[in-house]
């Protein structure tokens, strides 16, 4: 006999054919509860989004876990009872769509039969082929009753600094498939009557390195999700449960049509399509054979903006799924749209799942962006996310230039390069940690009309913040050395991407802990500016290990805080030791106790001709100290002199002018024509002169995308037979 199809099931089937039917969220055509009293639709709103921020500014006050209560990682969200969002808090947003798909699996999976949904039930979510975009970000979700039916519910979202991997720490660079990537829960029922069972935290306790932070995280979501619910149960006390099921569905309808209406006035109709890269290379690292290669991942986006106002997002020609942690799912994907969309268009007035209900997103299946084989790694699923909504910021980007809203032109930064940390801490306990200093302040991407937010930017959580360093010396068995903004880590533009930073960390109080990098190398610029801006430094890191800093310290002597200072110090022979430089360590390393870590946070990308920027902002950033002399001069074509006297920086616009002439004049003469260009290239392609990674990865695109493989022959004039 078949199995009776629940309620919730019902209604999400129902919403589903009815919004393919009539074009309208909820079949509403008319937003009747706002046209009649407008006054108590917004205070209506304002009550639901004054629960969830309420929640998450308390929690973040009682809890003890610094990535929740320092950085801010953590965020509360109420859905409808068929698992659309209405509203959502500040913080990292990118998980209002994730457990939005987490809810509907459960829904779908018929949880209203088993294992049931009972008021004060607690379920858990980290798988990411349900609902996530990596395994470090569990979803806390409750269901919210009234008079024995569900009328919502609500979750809660926080980043888990270290999760039990293959690789201490929150993302595992080794775990090339899902088995290593740390503790897994898929929608699972975890507590009753509002307490979370002691199974539960067993599990965390023994299999996570620092499981106390886990737990209070867990408790402190719980309480979370519980005033949420309270206070929503006081909203429909108060409006009434039929204004309440009518008006929450009138945001998600509002929020679509407010999307399609700012697409439609801001953005030029039409196809805009680019394309990054991400080289990785684990041939040489203690890798199993089917993971131990180089590799590049070929990221294509194409963007159509529709005359109605729809955003397409289409992915075709994406490389294929791979034995790494960089793959990512289809809610994943979506999470990271909504944040792209909240920087670029979705930053005022209405914004939910409406929102997500007027784009359109495809990710082909079997590629790095929906794989087909469902053990595949999201470990480090950002690593492919951030460079796609790179790309896309820069379409909007476009689109934004073509309408003439330079203002609201917005590069998307790409934060990186958060550190893993994992052995016996100085309190001889086990630990893993991911510090995410370096990751959670970067620069900002350049701007139409302004330079990048300078070391205060992160894609996935606009508002970050970076913790006391005291906070992770008392977590962790280092101590800072330093933190210092780093110089010209922005690219270059007419408006320069923000600059980022350089952290310094000394080993100490144990006798040797694992180290490796949170984002892994690429010696491709996969965070490209737009209009001739540059891309920012790429991410780095430098150990010196068996050093003699323990002896200077005690000395007095003069220590570095920052890469340039290492470098001075064992020129001079003051500082000793092993450096050892790389572009992120992706396999972990050994570090003992007094050797040093440095690490660099990321700039923003460029906007612009770097050579039509205004010199006095060079100056001032002369005066600030955010760029050097050299690249005013060799970048900025500005010349720089400082005035002694004065103790100030001066511009000369007379050689500024003639270093400007001088450049347009050089760029004349090695530039050639795209025609040129195209035959050498073409050259190259017909005689097979192309990286052993480049063929591969084209390869494998085009046997996945017929598309793209008649793409690719007609630009390049290739037989319809060619295959590399």
């Amino acid at each position: 006999m078949a199995r009776k199809e629940g309620i919730l099931k019902q209604g999400l089937k129902k919403n589903e054919e009815t919004l393919a039917k009539t074009g309208h969220y909820f079949g509403l055509t008319r937003l009747t509860l706002k046209e009649e009293d407008p006054i108590r639709y917004e205070v209506f709103n304002s009550r639901l989004l004054a629960a969830v921020l309420a929640a998450r500014e308390a929690v973040k006050s009682i809890s003890a876990s610094p990535g929740i209560r320092e950085v801010g990682e953590l965020l509360f969200a109420l859905y409808t009872p068929e698992g659309d969002n209405i509203v959502f808090s500040t913080g990292i947003m990118t998980h209002v769509c994730t457990t939005s798909c987490a809810i509907k699996w459960m829904i779908d999976n018929d949880y209203e039969d088993d294992p049931g949904i009972m008021e004060g039930d607690v379920f858990m979510n980290n798988d990411c082929t349900i609902g996530n975009i990596h395994p470090a970000d569990p979803q806390t979700i409750v269901p919210i009753f009234w008079e024995g039916e569900i009328v919502g519910w609500t979750g809660g979202v926080a980043h888990q600094l270290e999760i039990g991997g293959v690789v201490p720490g929150s993302v595992p660079p080794l775990a090339i498939e899902s088995f290593g990537s740390g503790l897994l829960f898929t929608a699972e029922k975890i507590g009753q009557n509002d307490k979370i069972a002691k199974p539960f935290f067993e599990r965390i306790r023994r299999g996570c390195r620092l499981p106390n932070l886990w737990v209070m995280d867990e408790r402190g979501k719980l309480a979370g999700c519980i005033m949420v619910r309270e206070e929503i149960q006081k909203v429909i006390e108060e409006f009434g449960i039929d204004y309440y099921k009518r008006a929450i569905r009138e945001l998600v309808e509002e929020a679509r049509r407010i999307m399609l209406d700012k697409v439609k006035e801001r953005l030029i109709p039409g196809k805009y399509r680019g394309v990054t890269f991400y080289g990785y290379k684990w041939k040489n690292e203690p890798m199993l054979p089917v993971a131990a290669n180089d590799g590049l991942l070929h990221l294509p986006v194409e963007v159509t903006i529709d005359l109605d106002g729809k955003i397409t997002l289409d992915l075709e020609g994406v490389s294929k799924w791979g034995y790494h942690s960089y793959n990512i799912t289809p809610p994943g994907m979506t999470g990271g749209y909504l944040v792209g969309l909240c920087h670029q268009l979705a930053y005022d007035r209405r914004v939910n799942e409406g929102t997500m209900l007027a784009v359109e997103l495809k990710t082909p299946y079997g590629t790095l962006v929906n794989p087909d084989y469902p053990y595949a790694s999201t470990a480090i699923a950002w690593i492919t996310l951030m460079p796609i909504y790179s790309v896309f910021s820069r379409a909007l980007g476009e689109a934004f230039f073509a309408r003439g809203y330079k203002e609201e032109i917005h590069l998307i930064c790409t934060p990186t390069n958060g550190e893993d940390y994992g052995g016996t801490s100085q309190y001889g306990v086990p630990f893993g940690f991911t510090n995410p200093d370096a990751a959670t302040a970067c620069g900002g991407g350049g701007r139409g009309l302004r330079d990048g937010l300078d070391n205060g930017a992160c894609m996935w959580q606009p508002e970050t913040d970076m913790a006391n360093a005291e906070l992770w010396e008392s977590i962790m068995p280092i101590v800072y050395l330093g933190r210092r903004i780093l110089p010209d880590s922005g690219g270059y533009g007419k408006y320069r991407g923000g600059v980022g930073h350089e952290t310094m960390h000394l080993i100490h109080g144990t006798e040797w802990v694992t180290f490796n990098t949170t984002v892994l190398p690429s010696k491709t610029f996969w965070d490209t500016g737009l209009f001739g801006g540059y891309p920012p430094t790429i991410h780095y890191s430098l150990v010196v290990s068996d050093s003699n800093l323990k002896e200077l310290i005690e000395q007095r002597k003069p220590i570095p805080v920052d890469s340039k200072e290492i470098m001075d110090l064992m020129a001079s022979g003051s500082l000793k030791g092993e450096r050892i430089f790389k572009y992120g360590i992706q396999a972990p390393i050994v570090v003992k106790g007094n050797d040093a870590v440095l690490n660099l946070c990321q700039g923003g990308s460029g906007y612009g001709d770097p050579i039509e920027r205004d010199p006095n902002l060079v100056r001032s950033d002369l005066e600030k100290g955010l760029t050097t002399p050299d690249v005013a001069r060799d970048i900025y074509c500005v010349a720089p002199a400082y005035d002694e006297t004065a103790k100030e920086w001066r511009i000369d616009p007379h050689e500024t002018e003639n270093l400007r002439k001088a450049m347009r004049k050089k760029r004349l003469q090695r530039g050639k024509p795209v025609s040129d260009w195209w035959e050498e290239e073409k050259e190259r392609l017909d005689k097979g002169e192309l990286a052993p990674e480049v063929i591969d990865m084209y390869r494998e695109c085009m046997e996945l995308s017929q598309r793209f493989s008649q793409d690719f022959r007609e630009f390049w004039k290739l037989p319809e037979d060619f295959v590399f």
